[in-house]
C-alpha cells in the first residue's frame, strides 16, 4: 500500500483518471460516464468533478492524503484502489425539485457555479425501474449476471438499469449560474440506447443488499473519498482467485472490484445497507456465487 502526500506528485497519478459511472445507495444511480477532467479545464479555473456513490468517487486535486492498494483482480489482470481525503458533497435538498420532475433513464447534473468556490459537478441520474429479474436479463443481455446463491431470508425486490447519457455542456452550465446569480445551476442529460449499468435489489426485513455493475469502465482505477463516512475501513479481501477491497462505513459494508477480463473492463460492487455479525460472511456469500 502506497501513501502520497505531495500533492504534484498525486496529481500526476491521477492525471489520465477517468469517471466511472457508479452508485449503489437506495437503487439510484449517480454518474458522470466516461468524463475526462482536464478536456473541461480552461484557464485557471479548476472544476471538480464528481460521482457519487455508496462513498464518494471522485477525481480531484490538491488531496491531504491517498492511500493505494494494487489488486490482481479476475484473469490475473492487475488494478489499483485508492482511498483520500476530499468532500464536495452536495446535499440532498439542493436538487430535490428538479430531480422529481426527471423522466427516468436521465439524469441532472448540478454544477456549483459560486465565485471563488471550487467549481464542482454532480450528476444524479433516475434509473429505469424493473420489477422482474428476467425482464432485468432480458434487457442487459449477455452481460448480464446475478447471484446464484442468496443468504437466508433474501428475496428479489426490483432491479434498475441506467443508460450512456449524453455529455455536459460545461460553458452553458457555468454561464447560467453567472446569469442567475445563484450558486447553483442545472442541466437535465437525455439518454442514449446504450445501457450502461444496472443493479439488482435483495431485501431481507430492515437490510437491503444491492448487486450493481458499470459496463465499459474507463480507468485501470478506482478511486474514492472516505471523508465524512464515520467508521470507515478498507481491506484488501481475497475472491476465489482474484482480490476485491472490502469497507465498511456509516454502518453499512460493501464489497467492490474491477473485471478487467472482460473485452471491456466492468466495476461490480456488492453492499449491504446495515452493518452487522454476519454482514461480512453474506456479502462473500453472494460474490462468491455471482455468475
Amino acid at each position: 500500500m502506497k501513501q502520497f502526500n505531495n500533492v504534484e506528485e498525486l496529481k500526476q497519478a491521477f492525471n489520465d483518471t477517468r469517471l466511472p459511472s457508479v452508485d449503489f445507495s437506495d437503487s439510484v444511480m449517480y454518474r458522470i460516464d466516461g468524463i475526462s477532467p482536464q478536456k473541461h479545464i480552461s484557464g485557471k479555473k479548476k472544476i471538480l468533478i464528481t460521482v457519487l456513490a455508496s462513498i464518494l468517487v471522485l477525481v480531484t486535486v490538491g488531496f491531504s492524503s491517498v492511500y493505494i492498494f494494487d489488486l490482481n483482480g479476475p484473469g490475473n489482470n492487475n488494478y489499483k484502489y485508492k482511498v483520500f481525503d476530499s468532500s464536495d458533497s452536495f446535499p440532498p435538498d439542493l436538487y430535490e425539485n428538479e430531480y422529481k420532475l426527471l423522466e427516468p433513464g436521465k439524469a441532472l447534473a448540478i454544477a456549483k457555479v459560486k465565485e471563488g468556490s471550487n467549481h464542482s459537478v454532480q450528476v444524479r441520474e433516475k434509473p429505469v425501474i424493473i420489477k422482474s429479474i428476467d425482464e432485468l436479463s432480458q434487457k442487459v443481455g449477455v452481460m448480464f449476471k446475478k447471484p446464484l446463491e442468496l443468504p437466508d431470508g433474501y428475496k428479489f425486490k426490483e432491479g434498475s438499469i441506467g443508460y450512456k447519457l449524453e455529455d455536459i455542456d460545461f460553458k452553458a452550465l457555468m454561464g447560467k449560474g453567472k446569469k442567475s446569480g445563484e450558486d447553483y445551476a442545472y442541466q437535465v442529460l437525455n439518454h442514449t440506447n446504450d445501457i450502461s449499468n444496472y443493479s439488482i435489489t435483495y431485501q431481507k426485513g430492515e437490510t437491503t443488499i444491492f448487486v450493481s455493475a458499470v459496463f465499459n469502465y474507463q480507468s485501470d482505477e478506482i478511486a474514492i473519498s472516505k471523508s465524512g463516512h464515520l467508521g470507515f475501513k478498507a481491506d484488501k479481501i481475497r475472491i476465489k482467485d482474484y482480490d476485491a477491497m472490502y469497507l465498511e462505513h456509516n454502518g453499512s459494508a460493501e464489497i467492490q472490484w474491477l473485471d478487467k477480463a472482460q473485452s471491456k473492463s466492468i466495476y461490480y460492487s456488492i453492499r449491504s445497507t446495515m452493518l452487522k455479525k454476519d454482514t461480512k460472511d453474506n456479502l462473500l456469500k453472494i460474490t462468491e456465487s455471482i455468475q
